[in-house]
């Protein structure tokens, strides 16, 4: 596993989603963690994560995207999001290969 840290958010370089999934859920308690587990993360998925990060917390929340291959299109429409996150969020991508993201999201 390979972790590339952000200011607000933290990319996992891993091929078991779920393993890594579990260690998370397990290192970040008592904090909430909201997932979004795909094998291809689409449009739609992207949707459902602006609207996750959108629901207000008072304690720092972390949304997991997790998925064999991220589309371009989502990726792209995650951009700001994860630029300026809302307040008390925190996001962790997790690929099998750091080539699945776009160089704008990797930096």
């Amino acid at each position: 596993m390979q972790v590339l840290d952000k200011q607000k958010g933290h990319i996992l370089i891993s091929s078991e989603l779920e393993v890594e999934i579990e260690r998370l859920e397990q290192e970040l308690k008592p904090y909430r963690v909201v997932k979004f587990i795909e094998e291809n993360f689409k449009i739609e998925h992207a949707k459902a994560v602006t609207s996750e990060a959108y629901i207000s917390e008072s304690q720092t929340k972390y949304i997991v995207l997790a998925a064999l291959e991220f589309t371009a299109v989502a990726q792209n429409s995650l951009l700001k999001l994860l630029e300026e996150p809302p307040t008390n969020i925190e996001f962790i991508i997790i690929s099998p290969s750091k080539s699945n993201l776009l160089q704008t999201i990797r930096s």
